[in-house]
């Protein structure tokens, strides 16, 4: 359960990253005081003893991997939300080629990707309501390999 809570809290802490350089990348105007925030803290993290369910506020038109959900959680405010969800999946050349055609097939278009055929592969999809950061790999405590995928508005 340590190692769940620690996953959690880097998760969380990357999605509050990510979610200050968007603000600093999509924003060109001098923010007014109105946006003016520390970063974001989680609103919601949905864990029912030690498994974790998608948020019921998840895009219904993104596809996920079917598998175990090891980390589901979502932070900020509406309409910036950010989630961040892991599956474990079972092979990687699979979960990648079954991934990017299940994320195209739902409108998204693969601008990045990086780590082809290795165990640390990453890409960045897009499209006009949202931009899809996934990245394959074995989770050094577990040796479990696991999608994560990181789900934010598109502003731009």
């Amino acid at each position: 359960m340590r190692i769940k809570k620690i996953r959690l809290l880097a998760t969380i802490g990357s999605i509050g990253l990510a979610l200050s350089l968007a603000g600093c990348a999509t924003d060109s105007n001098p923010p007014s005081s109105s946006k003016l925030q520390a970063s974001p803290s989680p609103t919601s993290t949905e864990q029912h003893t030690g498994d974790f369910t998608i948020p019921d506020n998840f895009p219904n038109d993104i596809p996920i991997r079917s598998g175990e959900v090891v980390l589901a959680s979502v932070a900020g405010d509406e309409p910036n939300l950010t989630w961040a969800i892991e599956v474990i999946v079972d092979d990687l050349d699979v979960a990648r080629s079954e991934t990017l055609a299940d994320l195209t097939a739902a409108g998204f278009t693969l601008q990045e990707e990086t780590g082809i055929g290795t165990s640390n592969y990453q890409a960045t999809l897009t499209r006009e309501d949202f931009l899809v950061r996934l990245k394959i790999y074995f989770e050094e405590d577990t040796g479990e390999l696991e999608v994560r995928y990181v789900v934010t508005p598109n502003n731009g």
